[in-house]
């Protein structure tokens, strides 16, 4: 027959000098399982045969098993719904009940928060903040069962809304590429829309080529479709014309560099070509003027020569030709070397 509680008695043979009662003789105090054994260890070894009576409480436990949690609903609106969660046991005898969430221990601080009885957690006006995971801890003197987690899932939001753009500005012809998020249970619908309010894209990313017409304002709305509650956020973006890579920009800047040395390379050619042949011309000048200035100092050398010539004659034969013809002298005179 299962017993929660038992008295048991040993008798056993023991002649203790002074002692007269079973004091000490088997533990005061003992717990067992329903269905397993127990051990009663006897602590005063008799010396003779003398018996000395023993006495324990022996208190017989279920062992605690199929420890489960339930919420009563799960539909709940964050401020204005609340939840009852209950701990259920399939077997188990004088028990003790703890609710954890998560790894704290749950103790009733605050007026949303109440614990009745140990089996029933019960919190008011439900926030986002109170998801859990919740458990419930169910022990007794013999063995201990912890629940599965369970979590709730408080409907609210959307809330945090924001739109994320991985590249600013945009040039022409790469993906615009915009992103929405926003804090909502159950997750929020995105509408995307232009500037002027026309819806141009839904989910919570948007895409396209970009064109110069694409700049302006981008708006995310997000809903969500129990709550009912909606919210909005802005983003502007700016569609550039095509910009050169640095990689383009050194080639391009080695080879304005390469132009300018070639054209002071070929104005250098140019200038010392001409500078060149003005020399030359110069030179064949000095030469053509050398050789002139040598044939008419030839005829001069010849004609004073010649003038020479006559001149000495004249010294010679002076005296005779005035005494014969006085109009050799006028002849002498128009003799002269031609003008230079």
């Amino acid at each position: 027959m299962d017993l929660s509680h038992g008295y048991c008695m040993v008798a056993v043979c023991l002649a203790l000098t002074g002692r007269s009662d079973g004091v000490g003789v088997l533990p005061d105090h003992l717990s067992g399982a329903v269905g397993e054994s127990v051990m009663l260890k006897v602590t005063i070894t008799p010396p003779s045969a003398h018996p000395l009576n023993g006495a324990c409480d022996l208190q017989v436990h279920e062992r605690v098993s199929g420890v489960t949690v339930t919420p009563n609903t799960t539909e709940l609106m964050e401020f204005s719904s609340s939840v009852r969660i209950s701990c259920h046991v399939s077997t188990g005898t004088s028990l003790s009940y703890l609710w954890m969430n998560g790894s704290s221990e749950i103790t009733v601080s605050s007026d949303r928060v109440q614990i009745d009885t140990g089996t029933t957690l019960t919190i008011l006006n439900v926030t986002r903040y109170d998801r859990g995971p919740y458990t419930c801890n169910v022990s007794n003197l013999i063995s201990t069962q912890e629940s599965a987690p369970l979590t709730l899932h408080p409907i609210y939001g959307p809330v945090s809304i924001q739109i994320y753009v991985p590249v600013d500005p945009v040039e022409i012809g790469q993906i615009l590429h915009l992103s929405c998020r926003a804090e909502s249970t159950p997750p929020a619908h995105f509408t995307w829309m232009n500037g002027v309010n026309e819806e141009i894209g839904s989910g919570a990313d948007f895409q396209k080529t970009a064109t110069l017409l694409d700049s302006g304002e981008y708006t995310c709305l997000a809903v969500n479709n129990i709550t009912k509650l909606e919210l909005r956020a802005v983003q502007s973006i700016s569609v550039t014309e095509n910009s050169l890579s640095s990689g383009a920009i050194a080639g391009i800047a080695i080879a304005v560099i390469l132009a300018v040395v070639l054209v002071a390379a070929l104005i250098y050619r140019v200038h010392t070509c001409r500078t060149g042949k003005r020399k030359e011309k110069f030179n064949v000048s000095e030469r053509g003027s050398s050789n002139g200035g040598y044939s008419q100092d030839s005829t001069l050398s010849t004609q004073n020569i010649n003038y020479a010539d006559i001149s000495h004659f004249k010294k010679n034969q002076d005296v005779g030709m005035k005494m014969q013809n006085p109009d050799i002298s006028t002849i002498y005179s128009e003799t002269k070397p031609p003008a230079t």
